[in-house]
């Protein structure tokens, strides 16, 4: 019997505990203006307030002919490459009416 209850209690903290979803509502990762469309490429440039450059992978649902130059977007990714200029890949993208 006090094997199982201790089963029971690893079970719990193993897979009660975990949490997949990394992602918060409201909080995102890049915020700017569309610079730069590459023909024929699966990503947009986005420069931020300070001066960033991202090239930015676009989620698989979604084509770079959805964007304009200028458009303000608002990014969630899955994680951000710091090189020169920065490289991050898309889990979801909104475009935003004013650029603040």
């Amino acid at each position: 019997m006090r094997r199982i209850f201790l089963l029971c209690c690893l079970s719990i903290l193993l897979f009660g505990c975990n949490n997949d979803d990394h992602t918060e509502k409201g909080k995102f990762d890049i915020e700017g203006k569309v610079t730069e469309i590459p023909a024929g490429d699966h990503t947009v440039v986005v420069k931020n307030n300070d001066g960033a450059i991202y090239h930015v992978t676009l989620p698989e649902n979604d084509v770079s002919s959805n964007y304009k130059l200028g458009d303000h977007l608002v990014i969630w990714t899955s994680e951000i490459d710091t090189s020169n200029p920065a490289i991050a890949e898309a889990l979801h993208i909104e475009i935003q009416n004013e650029f603040e």
